[in-house]
């Protein structure tokens, strides 16, 4: 149910939350703009990590979106670091998992608590394969479970 429940959860951020950004904040149209990003996505999944996929990304930022070379080579690293958006998400999730599988009640305001530490642990996650997992101890230990 967990990995069922993250997978929706990210692709629905990722169908709504990352269009309408783009296409509202960027004035791109989403669907090209994921067809010209989508080999740094597929990389970035395959290797689980941000920082592996910044040499193609400021590549494909470049080349295929127009963004000047001294915008991409500072905009990417700060957003490679800061803008963890899935990491906060699956730390939301497994906390409530954790919490609900450990018997704790979990209440609409335990929720919004755990997205707020989420949110701000998500900003400090290095750019590494599984440090993800590693706040998640951050978010837990600061919820009491």
């Amino acid at each position: 149910v967990y990995v069922v429940v993250t997978i929706v959860t990210l692709l629905l951020f990722l169908i709504f939350g990352y269009a309408i950004f783009v296409a509202i904040g960027a004035r791109l149209n989403p669907i090209k703009f994921v067809k010209k990003i989508g080999k740094v996505a597929l990389f970035g999944f395959s290797t689980s990590s941000s920082a592996a996929t910044l040499p193609l990304n400021t590549k494909t930022t470049t080349e295929e979106l127009g963004v000047d070379k001294d915008i991409a080579s500072f905009i990417l690293p700060l957003g490679m670091t800061v803008n963890m958006n899935g990491t906060a998400i699956m730390q939301v999730i497994a906390t409530i998992f954790i919490a609900s599988s450990a018997g704790y009640n979990v209440t609409i305001g335990n929720i919004i608590i755990i997205a707020l530490i989420a949110l701000i642990a998500s900003v400090g996650t290095p750019a590494a394969p599984g440090a993800g997992a590693i706040i998640l101890f951050t978010v837990l230990s600061g919820m009491g479970y």
